[in-house]
């Protein structure tokens, strides 16, 4: 019986809901709606990568030379950062 509260609470805590909100939700077969708040410094430095490869496939398509490393970089940076976000839910 704990351990289910235990699981019940940790569901609606993800949900961002409390425990009464979420059994109700759940008990009458509703969706339960996320709304997910981003953390500005991290969509302020995916605008900043995002920017960085457009403006390398640009480069690219248009015949200009980029080093591979260069496009390596910006991939893994891009990489990195949705891998913290991931790990943050």
């Amino acid at each position: 019986m704990l351990s289910e509260l235990r699981r019940w609470r940790r569901r609606a805590a993800r949900y961002g809901l409390t425990l009464s909100e979420f059994v109700r939700t759940t008990m009458n077969r509703e969706k339960v709606r996320v709304v997910a708040v981003a953390d500005p410094e991290l969509l302020a430095e995916l605008r900043r990568q995002g920017n960085n490869l457009n403006q390398l496939l640009h480069a690219i398509h248009g015949g200009y030379p980029v080093a591979p490393a260069r496009v390596v970089a910006c991939v893994e940076a891009l990489r990195r950062l949705y891998a913290r976000e991931i790990e943050r839910r």
